[in-house]
């Protein structure tokens, strides 16, 4: 209903890795004055990795944040 909020799947293409065979949810959410300011994006799906905030989800890269190019 709302074209500024999406919901994203990642499947997991790794094989012997602890990521093998996940699938990992995402909220994307797109500011108004987009392409000014970077999508907001996180987890909704627990994942551990050292860009992920454990307990919020939050993708942790510069490229999302202070170092977003339109």
């Amino acid at each position: 209903d709302n074209l500024f909020e999406w919901t994203a799947v990642i499947t997991s293409s790794e094989v012997d890795s602890p990521y093998e065979g996940g699938k990992f949810k995402l909220a994307i959410n797109v500011p108004s004055n987009y392409p000014l300011q970077p999508p907001n994006m996180k987890f909704i799906s627990k994942v551990c990795h050292p860009n992920v905030h454990f307990n919020t989800g939050e993708i942790c890269l510069d490229l999302l944040k202070s170092s977003w190019s339109p």
